[in-house]
């Protein structure tokens, strides 16, 4: 939704793509978390660094489905299933990202999404798409576009 202007990117969590950069033994790995995810977590961080705007020549929207402006919409509150301990904590990495992020080399950045690409392009096999599942598929369409 932000890349068609729906909402802003600030209702959108932080991916940061510097995460393609992380040692292997670093608390958060690729590596580390299922196929599904990495694929479909990838296209999604470069999509999130370079915030394109997606195109829509026809102009359709979705306001409609809202109950305000959803511009104005920022991150979601706590749900009632969701761990207060949880929400607190990946919340205030968020707030902390959205500060530093700025803040970090472009060339790192640019080292960054060119991992990501290379991520992606060993996997796509002409055949299946990425892991065979949808998501990642989509995801990379739009990344590429």
């Amino acid at each position: 939704l932000a890349m068609y202007g729906v909402v802003t990117w600030q209702a959108v969590p932080v991916l940061p793509i510097e995460i393609m950069l992380l040692p292997f033994w670093s608390p958060f790995h690729l590596n580390k978390i299922s196929y599904w995810a990495r694929t479909t977590i990838v296209p999604l961080m470069v999509l999130a660094a370079l915030k394109p705007l997606a195109r829509n020549p026809k102009g359709v929207g979705v306001d409609e489905l809202f109950l305000q402006d959803p511009r104005s919409i920022g991150m979601t509150a706590k749900a009632p299933h969701q761990s207060l301990g949880w929400f607190v904590l990946f919340r205030g990495l968020d707030k902390i990202l959205r500060v530093i992020e700025p803040m970090f080399p472009k060339s790192l950045r640019k080292r960054a999404i060119d991992a990501a690409l290379a991520f992606t392009e060993e996997r796509l096999n002409g055949e299946d798409g990425m892991g065979a599942i949808y998501p990642p598929m989509a995801n990379i369409v739009m990344m590429y576009d």
